[in-house]
């Protein structure tokens, strides 16, 4: 909405009145209405503050729009900008878009079994392996640069289908080819011929030679550009400034010995470095052989007259008039630094304030930003791999609106049943124009075969099947959401299943809905289940009970869910960003039984199976086996006390062990308590039991505590068979459960448990439960294990004139590990708010990696430093860390800042290549 002062639109917002027209605007981006309220109301906290420009990364906008906002440059992204899943969303939605990568598909069909959309929209069940294989093929001249050409030209047919149009162009390194052909500047004839020359650049890539001797390339931050002029001075000829995007980000390439020994000295200078997987040394001499491969293929491109203006990296200013001159320029970037942030201050000289990024990603917004400060301008991509692509429009919308661009809400109007502007909410409600993130999510993508160790063939089987999905377009996609099922249940059967609520009835064959976790609304009882108490995750048990109230609601909630046979979990659900969107499909084979699949929504528009199960319905619980007898009790070292003070991360719900009674040989005993979740959900009844089922783990952990392991966590992946006897006892009953480990050498355990109740029947079954054991770094584990977390976390020594902190046992690579779960992990225990947007915004993971890393130790090293000297607790989120280049760094905290001067610290390099801090 808009009004003439900010007066008018803050009594509008508290009134919920629907504003006019005027410079002073609002605008909010919200996935339902309870995000559209939410944003809201942080719009009218805001407006009772303040008039100044407001920018949450949630979705609420406020701000003076200028009366002539001024032209908008676009901006096209080069290599690194693609990633699976690239614009999936956008091309189930729009058959325009969609008919771009099948040109490409038919116009190289004969270098490649392989259609390059294979390579953009894989598969969503690949393994980490598989997975890094595609995106290591989508960065390749060959592949991977075609892709990132045809994107650029699809995304920028669609801006203008909305509206959004660009009066100059910018391309970065190989995006500089989209930016030539949407200028108008490279004519093309027909798409027939765009498409040709997507091919022949292809067969030249496919022909171009390896390098005489290994080529590599490095980003480089926090680093002083005198010392890099110096290094790449002493190694003249070997190493080249190929990229200079910011103040803070150069890239280095060359020779890939030349690059190792610049990489050991500017990480001794304090310098952060990541290495970037490009097997040639794009911009610098050493590419010279593709320049002149271009050179040729440029001679004979139609250059028109008269085309919207196109600025180079290579010279910082616009292209030259000269047809001739601009063939050779097109060329010659190749080889030549690509001054990406000097061009930018050009076109800001040039009267340029908003940079619209047009690509897979949102890279280059993130450079302009970093270049411009905190001068007035506006950077903001058409598409992300952070968000849905129709969420990320959407911001784009609210940026443009806000900063004083005519919005065309009929052109928004994305899909037929998801519009931008939805219009005003319930005049109770919101004077606002909500923007509205719900779209059809590409669901039902299933392999015709099983993928191989040849990921390349693999993908060409996925193909056909993956293709037929996108032309089946939006009536497939609700199909698949089960829209032709009957209307919900009443509110009596909808409540028996306190989990899961789909808005239709099962008819007893299938059924497809989607379900949102949230953090601080609907699911609080995950607060409870945090790995380091930072990270909420999806517990295998409730995943279970997903399953099971899947299974009730497909049958109608006639009968009991008995068993359940086979369920596996493929990966880590959790709540990055305090909520998390799932996909819930159930099928029935045959009358009472079900195979049901947990599908986590990723934010870029893919979907992951992440569990799934066959289950047994039946109109009555199966016959128990005999009674237990229960045995005394017999000291341990582990009690159920200790357990939960000094080793698990388990909050009051899942705290189910009262008492451990033995540990002996292969067995464990203990009596459990039912939980009360009555605070945590609605009034309902649960088809099995989550928290009670979850201390099936935590007796495993328990008998590994007991027999010396210290540092480890164990994560359930299979459970054979899950048999249930009776229904779940009410809170406060008391459960003696008994269970078998067996131990493998090679990183996992297996256990039988048997769940009793107060008279020694039956209650649960558990056998064949598999859990993946991890030993964690004795650093990791004081982090996120136990009560006493972060005691100790850090090696110390006197060094020079300070005290020097090490954190010195994180193995490479292990914080990647499982979807990058450690990392995670640290990042919410360590990060505020902020910063963590800041860290899940990184490109790279070396670099996320340093990041965090660095963070975590000066945060660490001031908490111990807090401790010592002055008896304070300190949260880490208390401690804010601030780069000021060089491997410097300044610390903000207003507990410490009261007692006296800050200490500076300064990050360095360990033997080992991990990160340090010195107190100076």
């Amino acid at each position: 909405m808009a009004a003439e002062s900010v007066e008018q639109l803050r009594e509008a917002v508290a009134k919920g009145q629907s504003g006019g027209r005027g410079p002073y605007r609002a605008a909010v981006v919200g996935a339902d209405e309870d995000k559209l309220l939410a944003n809201l109301a942080t719009v009218d906290r805001h407006l009772q503050r303040t008039d100044r420009k407001l920018r949450a990364p949630a979705g609420a906008y406020f701000g003076q729009a200028s009366v002539d906002p001024g032209p908008i440059a676009l901006l096209f992204p080069g290599q690194g900008s693609q990633h699976p899943g690239m614009l999936a969303e956008l091309c189930v939605a729009f058959p325009s878009m969609r008919a771009w990568f099948e040109g490409l598909d038919a116009a190289v069909a004969d270098l490649t079994d392989v259609p390059p959309s294979a390579l953009a929209f894989p598969p969503p069940d690949l393994s980490d392996e598989e997975r890094r294989a595609i995106e290591a093929q989508l960065l390749t001249m060959e592949g991977g640069a075609q892709l990132g050409f045809i994107a650029g030209l699809a995304l920028h047919e669609l801006l203008g289908e909305l509206g959004i149009r660009g009066q100059a162009m910018l391309g970065h390194s190989n995006g500089e080819h989209a930016a030539l052909v949407t200028s108008g500047t490279f004519v093309y004839a027909s798409r027939a011929k765009i498409y040709k020359a997507a091919h022949d650049g292809m067969l030249a890539a496919r022909r171009l030679p390896p390098p005489l001797e290994p080529e590599s390339s490095v980003a480089v931050s926090a680093c002083s550009r005198t010392f890099l002029a110096e290094l790449i001075a002493s190694m003249a000829g070997s190493l080249f400034l190929a990229m200079d995007n910011s103040p803070s980000q150069v890239v280095l390439s060359g020779r890939a010995a030349a690059v190792d020994r610049a990489i050991e000295q500017i990480s001794m200078h304090g310098g952060i470095c990541v290495r970037l997987p490009y097997p040639y040394a794009y911009h610098t001499p050493l590419f010279d052989g593709w320049r002149r491969t271009l050179d040729g293929m440029y001679h004979e491109a139609a250059v028109a007259a008269e085309h919207t203006p196109v600025y180079s990296c290579a010279t910082a200013a616009p292209f030259p008039a000269d047809v001739a001159a601009v063939r050779e320029l097109a060329a010659r970037q190749w080889t030549t630094v690509v001054r990406f942030g000097d061009t930018i201050e050009r076109m800001y000289a040039d009267g340029y304030r908003t940079f619209v990024e047009v690509g897979p990603g949102s890279k280059l917004t993130g450079l302009v930003d970093d270049v411009l400060r905190k001068r007035p301008h506006v950077a903001v991509s058409a598409c992300s791999s952070l968000r849905p692509d129709f969420e990320q429009l959407h911001h784009l919308a609210a940026e443009l609106f806000i900063a004083g661009y005519e919005i065309d809400e009929a052109r928004f109007a994305l899909t037929n049943d998801t519009s931008l502007w939805s219009g005003e909410l319930p005049a109770e409600k919101s004077p606002l124009h909500a923007l509205s993130d719900e779209a059809p999510v590409p669901g039902g993508l299933k392999s015709t075969a099983p993928l191989g160790s040849n990921v390349v063939a693999a993908l060409a089987l996925q193909h056909f099947t993956l293709m037929q999905e996108f032309l089946a377009g939006q009536e497939r996609i609700f199909a698949l959401l089960g829209a032709a099922l009957e209307p919900g249940a009443g509110a009596a059967e909808r409540v028996c299943c306190p989990f899961l609520r789909p808005d239709r009835r099962g008819d007893g064959v299938r059924l497809d809905f989607e379900r949102r976790f949230d953090l601080t609304r609907t699911d609080p009882i995950l607060r409870d289940h945090s790995l380091g108490s930072a990270l909420p995750v999806i517990p295998f048990t409730l995943s279970m009970e997903l399953v099971a109230e899947a299974c009730r609601h497909l049958f109608g909630h006639r009968g009991v869910v008995t068993s359940m046979s086979d369920a596996r979990a493929y990966r880590w659900l959790a709540l990055d960003e305090e909520t998390l969107r799932m996909r819930i499909v159930a099928e029935a084979p045959a009358p009472g039984s079900a195979h049901v699949q947990l599908f986590e929504l990723a934010g870029d528009g893919r979907q992951h199976l992440a569990f799934e199960a066959l289950v047994e319905v039946s109109e009555r619980y199966e016959e128990a086996p005999a009674s237990y007898d229960t045995r005394p009790t017999r000291p341990t070292d582990w009690t159920a006390a200790r357990f939960y003070s000094d080793y698990a991360f388990h909050g009051p719900s899942f705290q189910g062990i009262r008492e451990v009674q033995r540990i002996e040989g292969d067995a464990i005993e203990a009596t459990l308590v039912v939980t009360d979740l009555a605070s945590y959900l609605d009034a309902g009844t649960l088809a099995l039991d989550p928290a009670l089922l979850d201390c099936a783990g935590q007796l495993v952990g328990l008998w590994l505590l007991e027999r010396g392991h210290r540092h480890f966590g164990i994560f359930p992946f299979r459970l054979r068979e899950f048999h249930q006897h009776r229904a779940t006892p009410p809170a406060g009953s008391i459960i003696h459960a008994r269970a078998t480990v067996q131990w493998d050498e090679r990183g996992a355990t297996e256990a039988e448990i048997v769940f009793l109740d107060e008279r020694g029947e039956v209650l649960y079954q558990l056998r064949g439960f598999e859990q993946r054991y991890l030993a964690f770094p004795q650093a990791f584990a004081s982090f996120v294990l136990g009560a006493q977390r972060h005691q100790g976390s850090l090696s110390r020594a006197v060094h020079g004139n300070g005290v020097r902190r090490v954190l010195d046992d994180l193995p490479s690579g292990f914080l990647e590990e499982s979807w990058g779960i450690w990392s995670r992990a640290l990042a919410h225990l360590f990060l505020d708010r902020d910063e963590l947007r800041q860290w899940y915004s990184l490109p790279h993971r070396e670099q996320a990696r340093d990041w965090l890393l660095i963070r975590v130790i000066a945060k660490e090293a001031m908490r111990e430093l807090a401790a010592e000297e002055h008896h304070l607790e300190l949260a880490p989120t208390a401690v804010h860390v601030v780069e000021e280049g060089s491997g410097e760094m300044r610390i903000r905290c207003a507990e410490l800042e009261a007692r006296g001067p800050m200490p500076r610290l300064r990050i360095e390099r360990h033997e080992h290549g991990l990160a340090l801090t010195h107190i100076v």
